[in-house]
């Protein structure tokens, strides 16, 4: 879990959700936006993607847990908010493992 520093709160979510530059890659959306001190992060995974709470919240604990890993200290001026598609459902980590590195080498500068 990503500790309280990291996370959104509903003011600040409400407000970035509509000023947040979107992203597609795979099964994901990301929404991101500049951060003002530390960087936070918010998954989205609503009842479309699959009915049963404890799918729902594997998955919003596996895709923490990366963001906590790879994207956090990659980029500290950051903040990001993820929307799993209901149509393309990720069979497990590496799938949004995957759509997170599309989503870093497309941010990443071409030199």
């Amino acid at each position: 879990m990503l500790p309280r520093a990291f996370r959104f709160t509903t003011k600040l979510f409400d407000r970035l959700f509509r000023r947040s530059k979107r992203f597609r890659a795979g099964p994901c959306t990301f929404l991101l936006s500049p951060a003002k001190g530390a960087p936070r992060c918010a998954i989205v995974v609503g009842k479309k993607v699959s009915k049963k709470a404890v799918i729902r919240n594997r998955m919003r604990r596996q895709a923490y847990e990366i963001l906590r890993t790879q994207w956090i200290p990659k980029h500290p001026t950051q903040n990001v908010i993820c929307l799993y598609s209901p149509r393309e459902i990720p069979e497990n980590a590496k799938d949004f493992e995957q759509a997170l590195h599309q989503l870093m080498t497309s941010l990443a500068p071409s030199s």
